[in-house]
């Protein structure tokens, strides 16, 4: 019986290490034009703040890498400051490598303006949650959980000696003898 509970600990545990990180796929769609894109956002979907981060849009339609005039790709943060990005492309794909500046509510938005053919915007929406946080203005103050916590830790070990100064007249008061 043992030896199958380790067998099946084991074969769990190698699950769970050998699992392949995951990589994520996002389909966004543009209802005016019927365009769409699949976008990979590496790593793993979970950009972090500071450190570049890859966007691979496979669009439905062939490109001409020729073209990269036609194409446009805005970042803008919750407060609305935009960045275009320089894009790379091949024949279905464009790419972009953006490094976020802090942590935040971006949007990506991927734009075509052909002059003789239907526009598209591809808007995607990505939370960054790690990495370098915003400033220090809109950092929280927790100044006042130290004290808290002492205060806390300081009620806890008072009681804990009342307690067991107090044992055997609790015992003889308790129910549960």
């Amino acid at each position: 019986m043992k030896k199958i509970f380790l067998s099946l600990s084991m074969a769990v545990g190698f699950v769970f290490i050998a699992t392949p990180t995951a990589f994520a796929h996002v389909l966004v769609t543009d209802s005016a034009s019927k365009s769409s894109a699949i976008v990979h956002i590496t790593p793993d979907d979970d950009p972090e703040a500071g450190k570049p981060a890859e966007f691979y849009y496979e669009l439905k339609t062939k490109i001409s890498s020729t073209t990269f005039s036609e194409y446009r790709v805005h970042v803008t943060d919750e407060a609305g400051n935009s960045t275009t990005v320089p894009i790379t492309s091949d024949a279905t794909s464009i790419s972009i490598s953006y490094v976020f500046p802090t942590q935040g509510l971006y949007k990506l938005e991927l734009k075509s303006i052909h002059p003789w053919k239907t526009s598209f915007d591809l808007s995607y929406s990505i939370r960054v949650s790690r990495g370098i946080v915003g400033s220090a203005s809109s950092a929280q103050n927790y100044t006042w959980a130290q004290p808290v916590l002492i205060a806390i830790g300081v009620l806890t070990l008072l009681l804990a000696i009342t307690f067991v100064n107090n044992r055997e007249l609790i015992a003889e008061h308790s129910r549960f003898k």
